[in-house]
């Protein structure tokens, strides 16, 4: 949750992420102490576990103990992964009575997004099953089957598919 270096006020490190942490570190020594940014090194030996509880269409549901450095997406990798009849975009993260929905898609085209994956001890992950699932030929950029949510229309589907090659007529 937090430490307390002598000299400095407690630092409180609850639900920071490693990387943000160490630059917290980093600013809050560099007020009491000087050094050089090379002199300053932080490390963690044994990352903290957590019970994260994982359901639906994956294939081994149950509830499981992960480094806390886990995201969502590894939690459900270690369910075993989704099952063929699972939805990668309508994924349902709850946290402290909170919902979130995750979309594997939107992971994959903007990577960032994973560090909104995050999850805490107790949380319970629930993988629902598909619902629409469209295949796609032609001069698209990506072809394939994807999946598409209640909402999403033809133009999704292009997005989705990259859009089309050029000089191309649909």
């Amino acid at each position: 949750g937090f430490i307390r270096p002598s000299g400095i006020y407690k630092i409180n490190l609850k639900g920071v992420p490693f990387g943000k942490a160490k630059e917290l570190l980093f600013k809050r020594f560099q007020q009491a102490y000087v050094f050089k940014k090379g002199q300053f090194n932080v490390e963690l030996n044994t990352a903290r576990t957590i019970s994260v509880s994982i359901y639906g269409e994956v294939n081994y549901p149950g509830t499981y103990t992960i480094s806390a450095f886990n995201n969502a997406l590894g939690a459900i990798i270690a369910a075993g992964g989704p099952t063929g009849k699972a939805s990668i975009r309508n994924i349902k993260l709850l946290s402290d009575g909170k919902e979130q929905l995750i979309d594997v898609y939107e992971f994959l085209t903007n990577p960032i997004a994973a560090n909104s994956y995050g999850l805490t001890n107790n949380n319970v992950i629930f993988v629902q099953t598909i619902e629409n699932k469209v295949s796609l030929s032609g001069p698209f950029l990506k072809s394939g089957t994807f999946e598409l949510r209640k909402n999403e229309n033809l133009t999704d589907l292009i997005r989705l598919a990259g859009g089309t090659r050029q000089n191309s007529i649909l």
